[in-house]
C-alpha cells in the first residue's frame, strides 16, 4: 500500500525488490496447484505473467514514472477495497451474530422433531449436517452429494443431456461403490441407459435405497454426536434472538 501512495520517490522505488520477492513466493505456492488443474500450456501463462509484472525494472518504472500515475492510483484504490472488505467491522460482526442467533431461534422448531429431511430443508441445518459428514463420515457425504445431484438430474429438460448425466452419475457413484445400491436397482438403471430409455425418474429406486442408508447414519450416529448436542444446547439457550431495534439495526429480508 505504501509503495503505491507515498510521495517519496526513493521510498517508492525501494519497494520494487520486496514486491518482486513476494510475487515469486506467490508463484511458487500457486503454480503446483495450477499445474494439477490445468494443461501445462495454460499453467505456464501464469509464470509468464509473474515474470513480466514481477520484473524489478518494470516495478521501478511502475512505482516512479509519471506515466504510470493512474495505474498506481487504481492499484491503491483496489487494494483499499480488498482490505476494507477483509477487516473486521464491529457493526458487521454484530449483525452477523444477530443473524446467527435468529437462525438458532428458528432452528428450535426443527430440533423438536429432528429428521434428515428437515435438516436438508434448512440452510443452517444442512450446513451443520454436511460439515459433520465431512469430518466424521466421508463415505456418507458421497451419498448426500449423490442425492443432491439426482435432484438436479430430475430437472434436466434436454433428453440428450439427461442421458449423458445419467451415465456420469452411474460411473461416478454406482459403479465405484460410493453409494450403497442393490444389484436389482443397479441393473435397472444400467438397462435403461443401454436401451436409451433414460427418464427423469431413472434413479428413483436408487434414491430410495441411498436415502434409507443415509437416514440410518443420521438417526444412529449424527443425532447422538457431540455436534448435535452442541447445536441443540445453543439453540435452546437462545432467548428472543433478533432484537434488532435495541441495537438500531434492521435485518435483511433474506434472513426472515
Amino acid at each position: 500500500m505504501d509503495a503505491m501512495h507515498t510521495e517519496d520517490l526513493e521510498a517508492r522505488t525501494g519497494f520494487a525488490a520486496g514486491i518482486k520477492a513476494k510475487m515469486e513466493e506467490l508463484h511458487g505456492m500457486l503454480l503446483p496447484v495450477l499445474q494439477s488443474k490445468m494443461k501445462a500450456s495454460n499453467a505456464g501463462r501464469f509464470t509468464t505473467v509473474v515474470e513480466f509484472f514481477g520484473n524489478e525494472e518494470f516495478l521501478r518504472k511502475l512505482l516512479s514514472e509519471d506515466e504510470y500515475y493512474d495505474d498506481r492510483e487504481a492499484i491503491h484504490r483496489n487494494l483499499n477495497l480488498v482490505l476494507s472488505a477483509t477487516q473486521p467491522n464491529h457493526t458487521t460482526s454484530q449483525l452477523d451474530e444477530q443473524r446467527r442467533m435468529k437462525r438458532l431461534e428458528h432452528f428450535k422448531t426443527i430440533l423438536e422433531n429432528p429428521t434428515m429431511r428437515s435438516f436438508h430443508g434448512d440452510t443452517y441445518g444442512a450446513s451443520v449436517w454436511d460439515d459433520w459428514l465431512l469430518e466424521n463420515k466421508k463415505e456418507a457425504l458421497a451419498q448426500r452429494q449423490f442425492l443432491l445431484q439426482v435432484t438436479d438430474f430430475a430437472k434436466i429438460q434436454n433428453r440428450g443431456l439427461l442421458a449423458k448425466r445419467a451415465e456420469r452419475l452411474v460411473d461416478n457413484y454406482i459403479l465405484t461403490g460410493k453409494v450403497p445400491v442393490s444389484d436389482a436397482a443397479k441393473e435397472e438403471v444400467q438397462t435403461a441407459i443401454e436401451t436409451g430409455n433414460v427418464r427423469k425418474n431413472l434413479f428413483d429406486r436408487v434414491r430410495e435405497e441411498v436415502t434409507a442408508s443415509l437416514e440410518t447414519v443420521f438417526n444412529e450416529e449424527f443425532l447422538t454426536s457431540e455436534t448435535f448436542e452442541q447445536i441443540k444446547e445453543e439453540s435452546l439457550a437462545v432467548q428472543g434472538a433478533g432484537d434488532d431495534e435495541a441495537h438500531g439495526l434492521e435485518m435483511d429480508d433474506d434472513d426472515e
